[in-house]
């Protein structure tokens, strides 16, 4: 083993190291170098993509999160040249650290931009229409996602993550959720370098603003963890308080997973070494939620009444809302009800299966519309009769093949079982029988 002078150890000692989980893929500038040449950290850099380059006036300098920082000129012909031509049809993420950007970027002086590529449109920028302290993404067949307070004076951390098997974009400010839209399908494809700290250098809107820090710009070719999205933003020089929400649990930056509210510290790596941030943590639980038919066969066009409970707000299959719901199915077979019930920004689902029958009985009878279910059929030791409605006193009858009755119980709610332990094996006719009035037949085979 090769041992480390102490000059040696010295100069490790003195460079910065930010928390990594697994590195970019595509790129991965820490603005350490000088410039202008940029070396692309990422694990597979595209073609072209080895190094990046600094056009124009921006420089290397100040406090950044990690070392030192790009800083803006607010000048459209400064940025730096990523040499990538932009191709994401899959999942990816964008994390990038920012400080010192204007409070307010309107008029002449914005929007401004921290990254952008003209092709696509795809483009991260502040002001304008993203409003005063916010960064908005957008691009062509992109919705719009908004990182709220993360374009600010103060230093924040910024991320975007797109799923491509959820069609779900995400924002995080400082490791903490920000907002979420839809985009499925999505596919960002350019036909320019992605340039960083300006969007076009053919348009007359300024770059990144004059001394407006970036740090820790990464492009990767998968979704980000929320544990990974955490440690990118811990990555800071002095202990944070964050304050953050879960439904069940929650794991934070360091590693640990808590399932109770309360106030906890959190040992994390930074720049500077080990820090403790605090963490203000809301555990809400997730609903127990749960669905009432007063049966689970119905007769086909006839209406039954679902009844949703456990929670606060509620969200059925069919798009209605609240907690009853009247349905009237009118296929034939099974139908599957699902309500999603939110309490506290928490969700659960439930489900109930209908079975859908044609109905037999007497014209004029009450029970004209009488819907049966037998299970299982061929039946062993017992028979399930499950009716749309409660009977009373009504009689179970099961016949032989010559004629003879075998069975006879009493029928009074809308789930019986009739057991047929010393019966024996063969096919058996049924009847439900009322005041001498025979509302349903069937056969039933006896193994």
């Amino acid at each position: 083993m090769k041992k480390i002078t102490s000059l040696a150890l010295g100069i490790l000692l003195s460079i910065p190291f930010c928390i990594k989980s697994q590195g970019p893929e595509i790129i991965y500038y820490n603005f350490n170098a000088a410039g202008p040449i940029l070396p692309n950290l990422a694990s597979s850099p595209p073609p072209g993509a080895a190094n990046g380059t600094i056009v124009g006036g921006q420089t290397i300098g100040s406090t950044g999160q990690c070392g030192s920082a790009l800083i803006g000129t607010g000048t459209n012909t400064d940025y730096v040249n990523t040499g990538w031509i932009p191709s994401l049809t899959g999942s990816w993420s964008i994390a990038f650290w920012s400080s010192n950007i204007s409070s307010v970027i309107s008029g002449s002086n914005g929007p401004s931009y921290a990254f952008g590529e003209l092709g696509s449109t795809f483009r991260c920028f502040a002001g304008g229409v993203a409003g005063a302290g916010n960064w908005l993404l957008r691009g062509t067949g992109f919705t719009n996602l908004v990182i709220t307070g993360g374009a600010s004076p103060t230093p924040q951390h910024n991320t975007f993550v797109h799923n491509s098997t959820t069609g779900v974009t995400t924002s995080y400010l400082n490791g903490v959720f920000n907002a979420s839209v839809t985009n499925s399908p999505l596919t960002i494809s350019g036909s320019g370098p992605l340039f960083v700290g300006q969007y076009s250098n053919t348009n007359a809107l300024p770059g990144m603003p004059q001394g407006g820090l970036l740090d820790e710009f990464r492009v990767y070719s998968r979704a980000l963890t929320v544990q990974e999205v955490q440690q990118l933003a811990s990555a800071a020089t002095t202990p944070t308080v964050i304050t953050a929400s879960a439904c069940g649990s929650y794991t934070s930056a360091g590693g640990i997973t808590y399932t109770v509210s309360g106030t906890y510290t959190d040992n994390i790596s930074s720049c500077v070494g080990p820090i403790t941030n605090t963490i203000n943590l809301t555990i809400n639980p997730y609903p127990n939620v749960s669905i009432a038919a007063p049966s689970t066969v119905v007769c086909q066009n006839s209406a039954l009444s679902l009844t949703a409970s456990g929670a606060n707000t509620y969200l059925w299959n069919t798009g209605a809302t609240g907690s009853v719901i009247v349905v009237t199915p009118s296929n034939l077979g099974t139908v599957n009800y699902v309500v999603s019930g939110t309490t506290s920004g928490c969700s659960k689902s439930a489900s109930v299966t209908i079975s859908v029958l044609t109905c037999l009985g007497l014209s004029g009878n009450e029970y004209e519309n009488l819907a049966v279910q037998l299970s299982p059929n061929p039946a062993q030791s017992y028979l399930n009769i499950t009716t749309s409605r409660e009977l009373q006193n009504a009689d179970f009858e099961l016949y032989n093949q010559i004629g003879q009755l075998v069975l006879r119980q009493e029928l009074n709610e809308t789930n019986n079982s009739i057991d047929l332990e010393n019966i024996s094996s063969g096919i058996y006719f049924i009847k439900i029988v009322q005041n001498n009035q025979t509302l349903y037949t069937n056969k039933v085979l006896k193994n």
